[in-house]
């Protein structure tokens, strides 16, 4: 992070000496320092930068690419709202494009973190379900998928999280963050055994208490099965 910070600096110093007798090598530059002081985390100069960029390059052909990145540094920086309006924008203006398609699972996060649960959910499940161009194999639909896990999970819905959170697994089970996945599917398995146990408290005929049980006592098996897994993964990795 510290040397990308420098790099940033040296690029945004150059950017600024060619300003008027090289246009090429100005917009490389910034463009460079844009993108090393995203790498460094420094999201106040990113910020700025990819802000410059965007302004008086409207002509270049990174010009989407570069509001898009500055959406989500504002994201990172803590400015939902900034950064789901610049991703709407990316959106709207070519809506089948490469940039529109990157852009639709940041946008959702971006409403998880504005608590708006519903409309996350919404731009989720369209990209799953409602796009041509997206498919299980592009990384689009894996991060919208996983997002949808976890945003279920989180909003207390085990049953559907059980149900996206192991589709994840099985698609994208050997993924870095694949113990992460693991961990979640085995919270989302192990908390979904409390509908269970509600029902089982009521008035039941006996077959009905049977199957309860069998359900219950499946889930809790597949839980520590993925338990299991997520540590042997986490303590096969290098420390």
């Amino acid at each position: 992070a510290m040397h990308f910070g420098k790099a940033g600096a040296y690029y945004a110093r150059h950017a600024e000496a060619v300003t008027i007798v090289d246009d090429i090598a100005h917009g490389e530059s910034l463009w460079n320092a844009a993108r090393c002081y995203d790498r460094s985390g420094q999201w106040d100069k990113t910020i700025e930068t990819f802000r410059v960029f965007a302004v008086t390059r409207p002509s270049d052909s990174r010009h989407t690419e570069a509001t898009r990145r500055l959406a989500l540094a504002y994201h990172a920086s803590g400015e939902a709202q900034t950064a789901a309006e610049l991703l709407q924008s990316v959106i709207d203006t070519n809506p089948r494009s490469r940039h529109a398609h990157q852009s639709r699972v940041p946008l959702a996060r971006c409403y998880v973190s504005m608590n708006n649960l519903n409309t996350a959910l919404s731009i989720l499940n369209e990209v799953l379900n409602h796009h041509e161009a997206i498919t299980p194999r592009s990384a689009e639909y894996r991060d919208a998928l996983i997002e949808l896990g976890k945003l279920h999970f989180h909003m207390e819905q085990y049953e559907l999280a059980c149900g996206s959170l192991d589709e994840a697994v099985q698609r994208y089970g050997d993924l870095p963050q694949s113990a992460v996945l693991r961990s979640y599917l085995g919270d989302a398995y192990r908390k979904s055994v409390v509908v269970i146990e509600d029902d089982l408290a009521g008035p039941l005929v006996e077959s009905r208490v049977r199957e309860l049980r069998r359900m219950r006592d499946d889930r809790l098996e597949r839980a520590m099965t993925v338990y299991g897994e997520a540590i042997a993964m986490l303590e096969s990795r290098d420390e």
